[in-house]
């Protein structure tokens, strides 16, 4: 969504094409880019039509690359998994299918919070297997977590997508001081 103020609300109805009007309490949100989606309280959001927003945003970039997770009620799992990969480089721009059928799955680049597997090396990440126990481990914490998918996608990617995030690379120190303060 796109957010206005108030008092624009009829200009832009007729400038953009708007079909629906949302007001809502919402926090202060942000994109990637830290453009200012919404204020802080009470603003008036507004959902524009399709043609509107191919005239108003840049075309999203379409990729070959498919993440995929389990279909029915989603989790706070499997969204912040599929959160950490659309912020690397590689899956920025991947689809996200959502099923149970492994070979829909078999199909998909990278398989999060499904599957009953965990292989890095082949791009899957489930923490359901029976006898499943990986542990975030750091001397400094003094304590040890079991990985859910999300850790376990963290685990893998946290350290990319912090050093993007800092411009620096994922081996500098202070990625790994954010990195280990972040989990």
């Amino acid at each position: 969504p796109i957010a206005f103020r108030a008092s624009s609300i009829t200009t832009t109805l007729a400038a953009t094409g708007v079909r629906r009007v949302l007001a809502l309490r919402v926090p202060q949100l942000q994109d990637r880019k830290g453009v200012l989606l919404a204020a802080s309280r009470t603003r008036t959001l507004l959902a524009p039509t399709r043609s509107c927003m191919a005239d108003t945003a840049a075309p999203m970039k379409r990729s070959s690359l498919t993440i995929g997770t389990h279909d029915g009620t989603f989790h706070c799992d499997e969204c912040l998994a599929t959160h950490i990969l659309r912020n690397t480089d590689k899956y920025r721009d991947a689809r996200v299918l959502r099923s149970r059928d492994p070979a829909k799955l078999a199909s998909c680049d990278i398989v999060v919070d499904v599957g009953a597997e965990f292989d890095a090396s082949q791009s899957k990440f489930d923490h359901h297997q029976r006898g499943f126990t990986r542990v975030f481990k750091d001397g400094s914490l003094g304590h040890s977590i079991k990985l859910s998918s999300a850790g376990l996608v963290y685990e893998q990617f946290g350290r990319d997508v912090i050093g993007a995030r800092l411009g620096s690379a994922a081996s500098d120190a202070n990625v790994d001081a954010v990195y280990l303060h972040v989990y």
